[in-house]
């Protein structure tokens, strides 16, 4: 098929046809969109051509076929968007610049690809124009007509092909446009991953294209920049600004033809400098050659360069400070690298005195000397130091952290760092820079000031410690100069290598004889080879020192003792040997060993008691000391450590019993007697006692002694040395012939005042020996009188009016005997009986007996309420309690008043307290209240009355017993005692007893019944010879044989005669030689079934009680009534044993 045209055209087709023309490339100048421009162009020329669809069909990606992608359309019976042609129906026409189609007309071999659209489409003929290379056409332009045929003529085919020259041309461009729009778009996230600032320079005119990023990277928009080349050169450092410009001379002259390339600052909006690399190259010259066009990248170099600074300055100040050995120069040296740092401008550096924490300038520059005179010296507690001690970094304003000082202020500085300088995590100077210029320490400054910071504390730890060792070193120099002990360094091999002066001076060698000598040499012969195998026992662990003695030059001996370890001299293996002098300690060794042995022989030798007591600790004891606090340490801390013989017999203890006892052990006094004691021994520094102490059986003894403190060398008491005798013995035969003396002045007339005195019960002891002796002599005139009253009233030879009377001297010489019997309750010859006691009756007697010791102007008077009254009691502890309270109410009535006793049953409900133990009284008891009119007992003395000793009476006039024993023997008898008392008003006692829980039981009576005897011997033994006569007649009287005996050796005498024949010994238990017990110890070892009764004036006691056990058959108390005599003695023959008097 060859294109057909119509070559007719009017004007008005050509006028229409010339304005599609410039309307095609109004829009293709205008268009910046491929598919938009086709689009537009179609829908422009379809209606001017006339046909009824214009399709624009590109080659698929294959070439195999074309794709209808725009299309204008006057009918919906065109070609559909999107539809495949087969692109072989064009291939025909490749090369030619249109070809104009009639589908009625096609070839034979056209129709079959034109079938596939006649049944859809039938179409009707087609001008198809192809766009881009002719000979490899991009696509086409089809002008369609499916209702007709059209041929077109060769200005409208004209017009076709125009257009798709614009659409190919325009779209090209496009095309290109967008290409390099998107590598624009690749360029610039290259360069913004690259942190490049891009310019464009036209060489010719100035004007230079900057970047955003170039403009940032120097704290500006793009916008704040003047696109011109002197916005690049006014910000260039002077410094770096001929080189830059000689390098870009050189580029744009052809010198360096590659590119140009420079490394200089730029000021930023902040006034800082950036270091960049500048890069660039002429891209464009004009006809002769000259450049034209420049473009080029900065890259922001500015952390590169410090950081190479940086490492230049730390190497830099490494090779300074490695050869400085001196602080303060070190110091310089890190000021002068810290103002090569852009704005740091003065400084100082501050050691810490480790000492005491206080702060010492050391090195400065750039400040004035005003402001150094107040800044040399910070204490540790000023804020200054803290701020510096507290390890961290501070970068402020000095205005901020400063102090007020007028003079600080005058010093003009801003912006301030403060630098601790650490070492092993310990603050050890500081490093303080400061900039007259700056208000900000920059980040990276801040780094690079740490990093100098972290160098100095490095050098500061080296240069102190090889101070620290060359003192030690000059130390141990002087050390060993001046030592006076031997030493010596040997090599391996035991030669002397070195020496210290003491060896030359004392050994009288020179430096020359001793070097390379063998260290054995200086040894007695003798001896070496002993000394060799002692220092190997040394070297191997097994010995501590080797004892061979030195010798001098002129061969006398220095006895020495001497180590020897191993070591490193000069770089070689060697020995250290050091030998003491050891003349002196051996010397004071004897001399203290002589001291010893005489301490010894001292100890063990003296008849008085040697000891030593020390404290675990010294202490002091001066107006420094809370000395109350030092008494309780001594008091518990100060342990006998050494004592002697004869102190152990004293108390009667063994060595261990001894050692370790603190002073509590000895203490039979109060505790705070004892402190004062100690208190006046710590005070003078020695004392003279005379005190009661505690054997360690519990037994009392008196000791007298001498106390020495003994000091170390700072004046500390360590302990006492004592020296102490037992006077025990002289302390009784004080007391004894304090006694016989009283004892003298005591007539046995004076009854009624021996009386009061029994009953005072702090004389109570002496009394009692008088009252003993008194009551002994009365009974055996008491027995002289009621024996031979009975044997004249049992003699038929009396005359009956003799026997009333007889009766009457009876009956007196019984109440006497009763008389005596309370004299010896008092002396306390008995032991505690507990009995049925009727306290009522008690009482009345007991009252009867107060009456003739209390002083008539205190009236007694006694009440006894109704009531059973009988109690479990011992008489004569009952007798003490009344007694002592009395005499305590008649002590408080100097003046006279009223002594009441009163008697009652009382059930308590608790409502009344012990006044000693403080515990609720409950129950049933017999209640004994003891009334004076007194002055009464002051409230604060009121709780201590019952405490053994205490008392407020003068010296010579009580020791506080007796309120103490009445406490005693009430509590005994389970009982309690309260007491009430007001001042001027008087005291009452209240005894609370427990009533007997038994029956009454019948009084005892004598016998009535005379038994006689039958004809037994009797040895009777009696020193008294009245008491032997009337006892004699007695027993013969009772129809008994009597041999007599005055005493106790005179006794045994009889027996040893008569023992066959005496069925019976009946002695008197007081007699001097020999008294009653010894007898009857000494018949019963010679005959064990011996009867034997004793006879005494004193009441059973301990001692006849224990006889009992050992077998005395019965225990008569004088005066002994006829018919006891009588009962007891055939009782005894009968073979019974037992008290039956």
């Amino acid at each position: 098929m060859e294109p057909h045209c119509n070559r007719k055209v009017d004007e008005s087709r050509l006028v229409a046809l010339e304005k599609l023309r410039a309307d095609a490339w109004k829009l293709a100048l205008l268009a910046e969109d491929e598919a938009e421009l086709v689009q537009q162009l179609l829908d422009t020329a379809g209606p001017v051509l006339g046909c009824e669809s214009i399709a624009y069909m590109p080659y698929g990606q294959r070439r195999d076929s074309v794709v209808v992608q725009q299309q204008w359309r006057a009918d919906r019976q065109s070609i559909g968007l999107g539809e495949i042609v087969p692109g072989w129906i064009f291939t025909r026409y490749l090369g030619k610049p249109y070809a104009q189609l009639s589908f009625d007309q096609a070839p034979s071999w056209l129709k079959p690809a034109l079938k596939l659209f006649e049944n859809k489409y039938s179409p009707r003929s087609s001008l198809v124009i192809p766009y881009g290379d002719p000979h490899h056409p991009e696509g086409y332009i089809a002008l369609n007509h499916n209702t007709s045929s059209k041929t077109y003529t060769i200005e409208e085919i004209g017009v076709c092909i125009e257009l798709a020259d614009i659409i190919r041309l325009r779209s090209s461009q496009l095309r290109k446009q967008a290409a390099l729009r998107e590598q624009q778009e690749r360029l610039d996230l290259a360069l913004l991953g690259t942190d490049l600032g891009v310019w464009d320079w036209d060489v010719q005119t100035g004007k230079m294209l900057f970047n955003q990023h170039w403009a940032g990277m120097l704290g500006y928009t793009p916008a704040e920049i003047e696109p011109h080349v002197r916005s690049w050169q006014n910000r260039i450092h002077p410094d770096d600004a001929p080189t830059v410009q000689a390098m870009l001379a050189n580029h744009l002259q052809g010198r360096t033809p590659t590119t140009y390339q420079t490394e200089h600052r730029l000021r930023s909006k902040c006034g800082q400098w950036k270091w960049v690399l500048d890069t660039g190259k002429v891209v464009a010259c004009d006809t002769q050659g000259n450049p034209v066009r420049m473009t080029g990248t900065h890259q922001d170099i500015t952390n590169r360069k410090e950081a190479e600074g940086l490492l230049q300055l730390q190497r830099d100040l490494i090779l300074a400070l490695g050869a400085t050995s001196d602080s303060s120069e070190a110091f310089r040296q890190v000021l002068a690298a810290a103002f090569q740092i852009e704005g740091i401008d003065c400084g100082g550096g501050y050691l810490v005195d480790m000492r005491t924490g206080a702060l010492n300038l050391i090195a400065h520059e750039g400040l004035s000397p005003q402001f150094i005179a107040n800044a040399t010296h910070y204490p540790a507690d000023a804020p200054e130091t803290k701020l510096i001690m507290a390890g961290q970094p501070v970068y402020k304003s000095y205005h901020a952290i400063a102090q007020p000082d007028k003079e600080k202020n005058r010093e003009g500085l801003r912006a301030l760092a403060v630098i601790p300088v650490l070492h092993n995590g310990q603050v050890i100077a500081a490093l303080n820079l400061s900039s007259h210029t700056q208000d900000v320490i920059a980040p990276n400054t801040r780094y690079a000031l740490e990093v100098i910071g972290a160098q100095i504390g490095v050098v500061i730890a080296r240069i102190k410690a090889e101070a620290a060792r060359q003192e030690s070193l000059q130390n141990l120099q002087t050390l060993f100069d001046t030592v006076s002990d031997f030493l010596f360094i040997l090599d391996a091999g035991g030669d002397i290598v070195n020496i210290n002066p003491a060896v030359q001076q004392r050994l009288g060698y020179s430096a020359e004889e001793l070097l390379g000598m063998n260290v054995l040499a200086v040894h007695p012969p003798e001896r070496r080879e002993e000394a060799g195998n002692i220092v190997a026992a040394m070297l191997a662990g097994e010995r501590s020192f080797c004892p061979v003695p030195l010798v001098t030059k002129t061969g006398q001996f220095i006895p020495v003792e001497t180590k020897v370890v191993k070591g490193q001299w000069s770089g070689q293996p060697g020995l250290f040997g050091l030998s003491r002098d050891i003349t002196e300690r051996l010397q004071s060794e004897a001399v203290l060993l002589e001291r010893e042995q005489l301490l010894h022989a001292l100890f063990s030798q003296a008849l008085d008691g040697f000891f030593f007591m020390m404290l675990d600790e010294p202490v002091r004891w001066d107006a420094t000391v809370d000395k109350d606090a030092v008494l309780d340490y001594a008091l518990k801390c100060q342990r006998i450590t050494r004592i002697n013989a004869a102190m152990l017999e004293q108390y009667g203890a063994t060595e261990e019993q001894f050692i370790g006892k603190t002073p509590d052990a000895f203490f039979a006094h109060d505790r705070a007697q004892g402190r004062a004691t100690w208190r006046q021994l710590f005070d003078d520094g020695r004392l003279h006692i005379e005190t009661d102490e505690r054997k360690f059986d519990g037994t009392r003894m008196w000791v007298e002694g001498d106390y020495v403190c003994l000091y170390d060398s700072e004046g500390r008491i360590t302990g006492h040395f004592g020296i102490q005798r037992d006077v025990t013995q002289r302390k009784q035969a004080a007391v004894a012939l304090q006694e016989s003396y009283r004892q003298l002045e005591t007539t046995l007339a004076e009854l009624r005042t021996t009386q009061q005195q029994l009953l005072q019960q702090e004389r109570l002891a002496a009394v009692g020996q008088i009252a003993a002796g008194i009551a002994h002599d009365f009974n055996n005139i008491l027995t002289c009188i009621l024996s031979y009253t009975e044997l004249l009233q049992l003699s038929p030879e009396t005359p009956e009016a003799l026997q009333a009377d007889l009766e009457t001297i009876k009956a007196s010489s019984q109440r006497a005997a009763h008389l005596v019997r309370q004299l010896l309750d008092f002396s306390r010859k008995t032991i505690r009986h507990l009995q049925q006691l009727k306290l009522d009756t008690f009482a009345r007697e007991t009252v009867s007996f107060l009456a003739r010791v209390i002083p008539e102007h205190i009236q007694i008077t006694l009440t006894i309420a109704p009531g059973d009254y009988l109690i479990e009691a011992d008489p004569t502890q009952m007798q003490q309690i009344i007694t002592n309270l009395a005499v305590n109410a008649r002590d408080a009535m100097p003046n006279g008043g009223e002594l009441r006793i009163r008697l009652a049953r009382i059930v308590c409900k608790g409502d009344i307290y012990c006044a000693v133990c403080h515990q609720p009284i409950t129950g049933e008891w017999v209640q004994l209240h003891i009334t004076d009119t007194g002055s009464g007992i002051p409230t604060d003395i009121l709780p201590r009355i019952f405490e053994p000793f205490f008392t407020t009476k003068d010296v010579g006039k009580g020791v506080g017993l007796g309120l103490s024993q009445v406490y005693g023997i009430v509590k005994q008898q389970r009982g309690h005692t309260a007491v009430e008392s007001r001042a001027g008003k008087g005291t009452t006692f209240t005894i609370y007893l427990p009533p007997s829980a038994a029956k009454e039981m019948p009084a005892a009576t004598e016998p009535t019944h005379i038994t006689k005897g039958q004809g037994e011997t009797i040895l009777l033994v009696e020193d008294e010879p009245s008491v032997l006569a009337v006892t004699t007649a007695m027993l013969k009287q009772l129809g008994y044989q009597v041999r007599v005996a005055s005493n106790g050796l005179e006794a045994v005498a009889q027996f040893d005669v008569y023992q066959d024949e005496v069925a019976l010994v009946l002695s008197d238990m007081m007699m001097p030689d020999m008294d009653g017990a010894a007898l009857f110890h000494h018949l019963k070892a010679k005959t064990p079934q011996i009867k034997m009764i004793i006879m005494s004036g004193y009441p059973l006691g301990e001692t006849g009680a224990a006889l009992l056990q050992q077998g005395v058959v019965a225990w008569f108390e004088k005066p002994i009534p006829f018919g006891q005599l009588s009962d007891t003695v055939s009782k005894a023959l009968s073979g019974r044993k037992g008290r039956w008097g």
